[in-house]
């Protein structure tokens, strides 16, 4: 019993040892890399693959770098392992190894390979910033879409200096979100902007900086500043800037702004012209714009100069040869001018009345046809709200010269006319009407017997009628040119006589009675020829105007002389040049000075004669003159002070029309006309 247990046991035994040999497994797998080769680049997150074979069947593979076990497993093929190489040195060189086992724990390493890390071309394509503009409330960058693969994440970086440390302004994980909008700027600090663009290996690159700092807004341009119906017409050009905030007009007495106001200011941008009423006649300011944004920058457009003043230079025709012989402020602000026009020059002409308002507009004008030659000298504006105009007109009996008086309304149509003569030639070169609606003519006669002109006076009522008639002078030419009431009720009459004093001529000053007797008479001048144009009152005596030969500078000078009550002479002066200069009028300013008018070929730009107006004291010293011309003859044949304190002229200009047109100049009080 024993034995055969014992053979059982053998028996058993030897199965089982036959089995075990059987089955046990001590061969490992056969591993391999496939990828990548050897001594080959790889970059980013690589790809390792493997291959592993074993009888049986492999339990896993694990990847070996640097002969360091990684943790990473595959237990199933095939066999891919990832590699994160971006944190690893460029250039630098790694050992890749797969270990592999199986079920029986039989394991076995491939053979390594050695790559190299090459990283330098895997950052994302960096991109610039397209543009960054903004408003009050948001700045907008613009820049092009990312065109990475593996795309991570957009990010704006902004500096307050371009090497200085960058701060994100926010993280975008949109690729197409290529419009970012910013809340918290301010575009009056210098800041630099950039685009950094991040892929998922965590590879970035940053593109160049984009600057911004807020400029000023371009200045507007202000335009002359018109002056009219006693109000400033403001324009200026319109303001573009997208961050515009409000305009601002700054006035100011001093021509470079000091000690400005600022008198107008408006957020509406497409508002630009102004309507400004706010400020004292006949005065100089000066004004300038400004522009503001939204951020507190400011410019400043140019300085224009406003005058409110009415000046002009204006020339005024028909076609044909217009003079301006007198002018006066009429009741209404406006201006007459008296004078004449012809088609064939200064001869067989009409008379000529010009209106034209404060600023020198044309009103109405018309020509007056009396004769085949009429002429005005003077026009004074009748206290019935119409006017009188004296000049000369032929005779239709005799077709000698005679005195013209006409009366027409305010429109200038005429209400009635009269002639005054003889057989002889007359002609009426000023009136002066008398407080009980009289009138006193004073001009030139020839007298019959002579042949000779005589200084002629005509009294006529208010209807026209004459009164009485007087002549004075001589053997030889003598003439009345200009007619003013004294203090004492008597009359003085200037002009130029030769059968008194020099016979070449002198000034002459003539002082009769009511009823044209006279009183005295006196002569000025040298040994050539003196003659006065003008005469005004002082106070204390008179100033006469005219020209002199005897004394001065050139052929013709301007010659004052004063006088006293009883026309003995005080003081006498010239002005003038080399060439002709010429007195035709006087008056008495507002501030107690007196300004002469007359023309110039001695002074002045321009060739030709030059209007000129002179401003002289009480002793006859000049304070300052002005002279206005063109290429052409300008001449001043009457002037008077307007109700502004500035002075209206009138004459004739052949600079822009080859006929002569009627000049009106109109000045400010210092004789300036811009």
């Amino acid at each position: 019993m024993q034995n055969k247990a014992t053979i059982i046991f053998l028996f058993l035994l030897i199965i089982y040892t036959g089995c075990s040999k059987k089955e046990f497994d001590s061969s490992p797998p056969s591993v391999i890399i496939t990828m990548p080769f050897d001594s080959s680049y790889v970059s980013e997150i690589t790809s390792i693959l493997g291959q592993a074979i074993d009888d049986d069947s492999v339990k896993y593979v694990e990847l070996y770098i640097d002969s360091v076990r990684t943790g990473d497993v595959d237990s199933m093929a095939p066999y891919v392992f990832l590699w994160n190489t971006t944190e690893l040195l460029d250039s630098s060189i790694h050992v890749l190894e797969l270990y592999a086992e199986d079920q029986n724990g039989n394991g076995i390493k491939s053979d390594p390979i050695h790559v190299i890390i090459d990283n330098s071309l895997s950052k994302p394509q960096p991109s610039e910033i397209k543009s960054i503009s903004y408003s009050k409330t948001v700045m907008e960058i613009l820049f092009n879409r990312s065109l990475e693969p593996d795309f991570s994440h957009y990010e704006i970086l902004t500096s307050l200096s371009k090497e200085g440390q960058k701060n994100s302004l926010g993280l975008y994980t949109d690729i197409n979100d290529t419009l970012i909008e910013i809340q918290s700027f301010n575009p009056i600090d210098s800041v630099w902007y950039w685009l950094k663009i991040s892929d998922i290996y965590g590879y970035s690159s940053t593109g160049p900086s984009y600057f911004i700092l807020d400029n000023p807004p371009e200045p507007v341009s202000l335009m002359p500043i018109i002056f009219n119906n006693n109000s400033f017409e403001f324009s200026w050009s319109s303001c573009d800037e997208t961050d515009f905030d409000f305009y601002s007009i700054y006035e100011s007495n001093d021509e470079n702004m000091l000690l400005e106001n600022k008198i107008y200011e408006s957020n509406q941008r497409d508002v630009t012209s102004l309507l400004y009423q706010s400020f004292e006649m006949n005065q100089y300011y000066h004004y300038q714009m400004e522009v503001a944004d939204y951020w507190g920058l400011k410019s400043r457009s140019n300085i224009q100069s406003g005058a409110s003043w009415y000046l002009f230079n204006n020339q005024y025709g028909q076609g044909s040869y217009d003079y301006g012989r007198s002018i006066l402020q009429t009741a209404d602000g406006g201006y007459i001018s008296a004078g004449n026009t012809s088609t064939l020059g200064n001869q067989n002409g009409d008379v000529l009345l010009l209106k034209v308002d404060e600023s020198g507009i044309e009103q109405w004008i018309h020509s007056l046809t009396f004769s085949p030659s009429d002429r005005a000298n003077m026009v004074l504006e009748n206290s019935e709200s119409g006017y009188i105009v004296v000049g000369n007109t032929i005779s239709p009996v005799n077709e000698s010269k005679d005195i013209l008086v006409l009366k027409t309304n305010q429109s200038g149509h005429v209400e009635w006319f009269n002639r005054y003569g003889s057989t002889e030639d007359q002609e009426g070169h000023s009136i002066l009407s008398l407080s009980n609606g009289e009138y006193i003519i004073c001009g030139q006669s020839i007298d019959e017997n002579t042949g000779f002109n005589m200084l002629y006076l005509l009294k006529i009522d208010s209807e026209g009628n004459e009164v009485w008639e007087q002549k004075f002078g001589g053997n030889r030419e003598d003439y009345g040119y200009s007619i003013i009431e004294t203090n004492d009720g008597s009359l003085l009459i200037t002009g130029m006589t030769e059968s008194s004093g020099d016979m070449s001529g002198d000034a002459w000053l003539l002082k009769v009675d009511l009823d044209g007797n006279e009183i005295w008479q006196r002569t000025y001048g040298g040994t050539d020829r003196d003659l006065s144009r003008s005469i005004v009152s002082t106070g204390n005596g008179y100033i006469m105007v005219g020209n002199t030969s005897s004394y001065g500078s050139g052929n013709n000078d301007i010659f004052a002389i004063k006088v006293n009550h009883e026309g003995t002479q005080e003081w006498s002066n010239t002005y003038g040049g080399s060439g002709t200069d010429i007195g035709r009028a006087i008056i008495k300013t507002s501030d107690g000075s007196f300004v002469i008018a007359g023309y110039t070929d001695s002074f002045g730009e321009n060739s030709g004669f030059n209007v000129w107006l002179l401003k002289i004291d009480a002793l006859g010293n000049l304070l300052w003159d002005k002279t206005f011309g063109g290429d052409g003859n300008d001449r001043a044949l009457s002037a008077n002070q307007s109700s502004d304190g500035g002075f209206i002229l009138t004459g004739f200009s052949n600079s822009v029309d080859s006929a002569s047109d009627i000049l009106i100049i109109k000045t400010d009080d210092k004789g300036n006309i811009r």
